[in-house]
């Protein structure tokens, strides 16, 4: 099982001197619970749930993404790009939408992973977050674009997803009006993974999107939780999780009390880790000398940047899961799942993030504020142990 995180960022076409292309694309109609569709030249689609979400202020919502190959396929390399505009006050009443150039309330939307490798017909499910933790409530879009890495070629999502974010908290009688047409409930988090000796809190939180004011409110306590490998992890009735023994379970929400759809993360995925020391003969890892390595706010990195990892005599010939996380301001890249095939010398490398990738593409929000840290976070897994991440810092320029 693998678990998937974080990325974020605006494409603008004409970007680097990329070619700009439309796939087709079949947009549904406005209902909370039917999907978009977007379907590239390679018949690869790729499908998000819903063009109308809400979500409740001060929370993170993770949507699901759909990805399935097509029948030309094979070795396509695809960046999945979110951003994230605030409607104007206009927009909430008619269709008309304006970007707003304040982006200091406007939530958080990223992607995940970095880079996602299709095969013909292969499913894979990748998750968008929006995070209100910075954001007001009001009205937004999301602008999405998808990049073939191999071809360097763009298609744009030439329809907006619209979201709101809900503040007003439903009433007890507003809930038990619920029924499975007109509420939906998502579980947080998830994908995630625990340590054996960690603890992780469950939580669900119902929406209603169809009455005049829309409304949300957390039913954790009115949620039936059940684990379905309960001898790896067990969840109580306050979705508490205990982790038993290492390995991979769902955990399955469904309501004990209202009427309402458990819609996209009905069944979480969640990886028991061990919490045992890191065995001596399993190496260090490390990232390439970032003295002479800068990002540009137009063009991104100058240099490709490889996780390394050294001394790894105990694992000869074993492949380790590594991970990179690039942040820094209207920027979060996760890389996850990085391979690193460790040689007989007990060396190996992979590739984290490549020359030119990713790219900022609001240029002038990133100059005005390249003063902001811009950090990698790496590490690695092997075997279920997981080697301690290390930060460090790049120099951003013009």
């Amino acid at each position: 099982m693998q678990l998937f995180k974080h990325l974020g960022v605006m494409i603008v076409c004409g970007i680097a001197l990329l070619a700009c292309n439309s796939g087709s694309n079949t947009t549904s109609s406005n209902s909370p619970f039917q999907p978009t569709t977007i379907t590239l030249p390679s018949g690869t689609t790729i499908t998000i749930p819903s063009t109308n979400l809400y979500v409740p202020h001060n929370q993170t919502l993770q949507v699901p993404i759909t990805i399935v190959g097509g029948n030309l396929a094979s070795g396509e390399s695809l960046v999945i790009l979110a951003n994230s505009e605030r409607q104007s006050q206009d927009a909430i009443t008619s269709s008309s939408l304006q970007e707003s150039l304040n982006y200091t309330d406007t939530p958080f939307t990223s992607i995940s992973p970095t880079v996602i490798s299709v095969s013909p017909h292969v499913t894979d499910t990748v998750y968008l977050d929006i995070d209100d933790s910075n954001g007001t409530t009001g009205s937004y879009s999301i602008s999405l674009t998808v990049k073939d890495v191999n071809t360097d070629a763009i298609y744009v999502h030439k329809q907006k997803l619209l979201y709101y974010i809900v503040k007003h908290t439903c009433s007890t009688s507003e809930l038990h009006s619920c029924n499975k047409t007109n509420c939906y409930a998502y579980v947080s988090p998830a994908r995630t993974s625990v340590n054996q000796d960690g603890h992780i809190q469950y939580s669900a939180i119902a929406i209603k999107p169809d009455s005049y004011d829309n409304c949300f409110a957390d039913i954790t306590q009115q949620t039936a939780w059940s684990s379905t490998v309960e001898n790896i992890a067990s969840i109580d009735e306050s979705g508490q999780i205990t982790p038993i023994n290492l390995g991979d379970t769902l955990i399955n929400a469904g309501s004990n009390t209202y009427n309402i759809n458990y819609l996209w993360s009905q069944s979480s995925e969640l990886t028991v880790m061990p919490s045992v020391p890191f065995p001596e003969g399993y190496g260090n890892v490390s990232i390439t000398d970032l003295s002479d390595v800068t990002y540009s706010c137009r063009n991104g990195f100058n240099k490709p940047i490889y996780l390394m990892l050294n001394n790894a005599t105990g694992i000869l010939g074993q492949v380790v899961s590594g991970n990179a996380e690039l942040d820094g301001y209207l920027l979060h890249v996760d890389h996850s799942d990085i391979p690193i095939r460790i040689g007989e010398n007990g060396y190996g490398e992979g590739l984290a993030f490549f020359a030119g990738h990713p790219f900022v593409l609001n240029i002038t929000d990133c100059q005005k504020n390249k003063s902001y840290p811009t950090t990698i976070s790496y590490g690695a897994t092997i075997n279920g142990y997981k080697y301690p991440n290390t930060v460090v810092y790049i120099k951003v320029i013009d």
